[in-house]
């Protein structure tokens, strides 16, 4: 797949996402609604009593679109948000929203894990539920449970970007899209961490 965005994505030093060349140059900043600056710290770092920062930007394959964890400070307590940012236009789509019912973050100062499927269709995240650790699909607006589990979970797209393979806890198992079948159950895991790989193929 031809990258069309040869640009490296950060967060910079007052909370908002920008974008920037490999040469350092053509800074482009794609959030401005920041509210108080938390110098790059996560989750409770910031200056003020009410303040938004965001968070672990992630671009699709081609360039087009980034997945941002959004962090509201409220009274010290954390809101936490996740969002599809254009990088062209700049429009924001909200994807999902942490309830109050669940904690925040899913790993020392991490909201969501998000990783998009190669062909940049599909975004795979991890969030807090109230089942515990569960992995979601987001295509076209759509949310979709896929998988609840208490952890760890992790979780890798195969090449062509038709299903996950999914280490849940003490199972490997594959999930296809629409994710509608049961999963296929690839054997016993050990609980600790280890991330599954699929081949190209995805043989």
């Amino acid at each position: 797949m031809e990258i069309t965005m040869n640009r490296v994505v950060y967060v910079g030093s007052n909370g908002n996402i920008f974008t920037i060349d490999p040469d350092g140059s053509n800074t482009k900043r794609l959030t401005d609604n920041v509210q108080a600056g938390s110098r790059g710290g996560i989750m409770g770092q910031a200056l003020q009593p009410n303040s938004l920062f965001y968070t672990w930007p992630t671009l699709t394959p081609d360039g087009t679109r980034l997945a941002v964890s959004q962090v509201v400070i409220s009274n010290g307590l954390p809101e936490v948000s996740l969002f599809a940012l254009d990088t062209s236009s700049g429009q924001m789509d909200l994807i999902h929203k942490n309830t109050e019912q669940t904690s925040p973050i899913i790993a020392q100062n991490v909201p969501h894990y998000m990783y998009w499927s190669p062909d940049s269709q599909n975004l795979a995240f991890i969030a807090s539920s109230e089942q515990g650790l569960t992995l979601y699909i987001y295509r076209y607006g759509k949310e979709t449970l896929t998988f609840s589990d208490l952890g760890p979970l992790y979780f890798k797209w195969s090449g062509d970007s038709q299903s996950l393979v999914i280490h849940a806890r003490d199972k490997l198992i594959l999930s296809k899209l629409p994710f509608s079948e049961p999963h296929i159950d690839l054997g016993p895991m050990n609980p600790i961490f280890r991330t599954p790989d699929a081949s190209p193929d995805g043989t």
